[in-house]
């Protein structure tokens, strides 16, 4: 069962990795593509944004004081222009800032018969059900990603094949 959960575990960070995640429920999920970030502006500390731009402060910038009294900039571009500012990869959804989410998602507990995953702290599983059932950003947009589409349950159903006929052999 450690082998057919690993192999599950390698299905869903591959697929989560490539920017394709699932609709619908149950049996039957199908793979959506990939998905784009936001590129809607959106307001950032002054302070992130001058470290993120080296100071420089493009012309016809907002800069404005937040309710609460921060200096802000909108940031025209989205997250998805955070995201290059920042060099990480922003070509498609890739739910990976610092890949300590994807990395705590492993078998949590195996026994004869039986493997479960899961994650092993609270944070990465909280992230976890943002982008699975709650919704990510102020936007609440989902990226399902726990589960597995019709043709990789065929696909895992083949590897238990294989290891139930290595079981047998061996008796």
């Amino acid at each position: 069962m450690t082998r057919l959960a690993g192999k599950g575990l390698a299905i869903i960070r591959t697929r989560t990795l490539a920017g394709e995640f699932l609709t619908g429920v149950g049996t039957g999920r199908t793979k959506t593509g990939k998905q784009q970030y936001s590129t809607k502006p959106m307001p950032i500390p002054y302070g992130k944004y001058m470290a993120l731009t080296q100071g420089k402060v493009p012309d016809k910038t907002k800069v404005y004081r937040s309710k609460s009294g921060h200096v802000m900039v909108i940031l025209v571009g989205g997250y998805k222009r955070y995201r290059e500012l920042s060099k990480k990869p922003a070509d498609h959804v890739y739910m990976s800032w610092s890949g300590r989410m994807l990395r705590n998602f492993k078998i949590i507990h195996k026994e004869k018969g039986k493997a479960a995953l899961g994650f092993d702290d609270a944070d990465s599983a909280r992230i976890a059900r943002y982008h699975n059932i709650d919704g990510a950003g102020k936007a609440k947009v989902l990226h399902p990603f726990i589960g597995f589409t019709a043709e990789e349950e065929k696909e895992l159903a083949g590897v238990a094949e294989l290891l139930i006929n290595d079981v047998l052999k061996a008796l």
